[in-house]
């Protein structure tokens, strides 16, 4: 094979050297449209891989949690049980639905899809059906939650994804905050999501979107993996919804986050 196609041969083969720019002959066109021809071929057969992939986990993943919201239907139509564990039984079923969405949009993430599903959204809804499965544990510590979003403020988004951005938002604020509060609020396109907790090392700061990455210095290391905000950040990014995290050490941490207004004139896709 000569000089040209060989070297798009080696960068399909996991070459790191770039191309060397020269004249090539008739040849040498002949066989680097072979070359294109057999990468693309393999990078067809690669995301067709992929897409079945994850429609099997999603599948896989989708049967037990639906099983979970068969028992807890079911459950419910039980008079014997006690209060107390009929809002239990409330708060399994609504974090299966909360997985199911989990899943339906990771799925299309994964699948480029997502894009086509986008509308307005009511925010203040939003934050408080994701605030709902942490406000016992912000309970338990005395933490305060302050919601100061205008009910009727709709954003552009689409919902599914909001929904894991703001779960992993709120799950670090809750998690990391020991006291005070932890309040919500939009200005001039951006929602505020501000704590009292011990922050971030500046040192820290520029990895916190890293996979994996965990501040050792702070109360975070010894929970949690890591993958949360690295999430958020993969979702803002995909959407075009610039992400921002101001902290320091005992001053407590402010994450920013824009989001388009909604036209008014569209039709709410919030869930009643």
């Amino acid at each position: 094979m000569a000089g040209f196609s060989r070297q798009v041969e080696a960068l399909r083969l996991g070459g790191a050297a770039s191309i060397n720019p020269g004249r090539y002959d008739e040849a040498e066109v002949i066989d680097l449209v072979a070359a294109f021809n057999d990468y693309h071929s393999r990078i067809t057969d690669m995301i067709r891989r992929e897409k079945e992939f994850t429609g099997n986990v999603s599948h896989e993943l989708r049967t037990p949690l639906t099983a979970i919201k068969t028992s807890c239907e079911l459950l419910e139509e039980d008079a014997s049980i006690s209060p107390k564990s009929r809002a239990r039984l409330y708060q399994i079923s609504r974090a299966a639905d909360n997985m199911i969405e989990l899943i339906n949009a990771l799925l299309l993430l994964a699948r480029a899809e997502s894009t086509v599903d986008i509308g307005p959204v009511r925010l203040a809804h939003s934050i408080d059906t994701a605030l709902a499965p942490f406000l016992e544990r912000a309970a338990r510590k005395g933490v305060s939650v302050t919601l100061d979003v205008n009910p009727d403020l709709q954003v552009d988004v689409n919902r599914s994804a909001l929904a894991i951005v703001l779960s992993n938002l709120i799950d670090n604020a809750t998690r990391y905050t020991e006291h005070g509060n932890i309040r919500f609020s939009y200005a001039e396109g951006s929602l505020y999501i501000e704590d009292s907790g011990p922050g971030i090392p500046a040192d820290a700061l520029p990895h916190v979107f890293e996979r994996f990455y965990r501040a050792d210095s702070t109360v975070a290391s010894a929970r949690g993996f890591g993958i949360g905000l690295s999430i958020v950040k993969k979702i803002c990014d995909w959407y075009g919804w610039p992400v921002q995290l101001d902290s320091g050490p005992d001053t407590g941490t402010r994450v920013s986050l824009k989001l388009p207004l909604a036209n008014t004139n569209q039709q709410d896709v919030t869930p009643n």
